[in-house]
């Protein structure tokens, strides 16, 4: 099994009256090549 890897994901701030939806916000994962000092990858990604 592959070596565990701890990542951490946040959601983009939304502008006010807005709620945030699954269609609009989304998480995405991509692959690293070498991992951090702390082996944790931050993805932002916002569509709109």
């Amino acid at each position: 099994m592959p070596e565990e890897t701890s990542r951490v994901f946040e959601i983009v701030e939304y502008p006010e009256g807005e709620k945030p939806d699954r269609e609009c916000f989304k998480l995405q994962e991509e692959p690293v090549p070498e991992l951090t000092d702390d082996d944790q990858v931050l993805v932002r990604t916002l569509y709109r």
